[in-house]
């Protein structure tokens, strides 16, 4: 009786072994290197003005998310 077999053979478990250190590893470098070129920080930054013109257009007590609707058509007609 062998242990930690699919579809018969214990070389299909080695397999998936060695593919799920391979995908940790390079997982661990993908998020490594997405921090050491602060990709978050450059795409945040960039939409930082965005968000002021938005913010500054919404009159002062509306909702942000409806504001400017009224002139839309609505879908729930």
């Amino acid at each position: 009786m062998t242990l930690w077999t699919r579809n018969g053979t214990t070389t299909d478990r080695w397999e998936e072994v060695m593919r799920s250190m391979v995908q940790l590893i390079l997982g661990t470098y993908m998020v490594w290197d997405a921090r050491r070129l602060r990709l978050c920080d450059t795409y945040f930054d960039a939409q930082q003005p965005i968000a002021e013109a938005a913010r500054e257009a919404t009159p002062a007590g509306a909702c942000p998310y409806f504001a400017g609707t009224e002139n839309r058509p609505s879908v729930h007609q």
